[in-house]
């Protein structure tokens, strides 16, 4: 899924949890880490949102101060006011 020069940066991944996985590369100035998340919805029980945001802490605290950190992926977030089932 990487182009032959991504692979060539890619210095670690690991898999977090069943929804997070973290990447570091390699750049031309600095290191960058970057994780990827799919939160889960909403209407999931309340332990298993507390252990996704645990584990995306904890991703987080693995990361150095001095490199550039991405989090990105599905985080179900809704906007707006009225956002009962939906």
């Amino acid at each position: 899924m990487l182009s032959k020069q991504v692979v060539k940066s890619l210095v670690d991944w690991e898999q977090i949890s069943k929804r997070i996985i973290m990447a570091k590369f390699e750049s031309k100035f600095q290191k960058i880490t970057i994780i990827q998340a799919y939160a889960p919805v909403n209407e999931t029980d309340g332990d298993e949102k507390a252990d996704f945001y645990n584990h995306l802490q904890a991703a987080f605290n693995k990361t150095k101060k001095r490199d550039i950190t991405l989090v990105m992926g599905d985080l179900n977030a809704k906007v707006g006011s009225d956002n009962q089932n939906r």
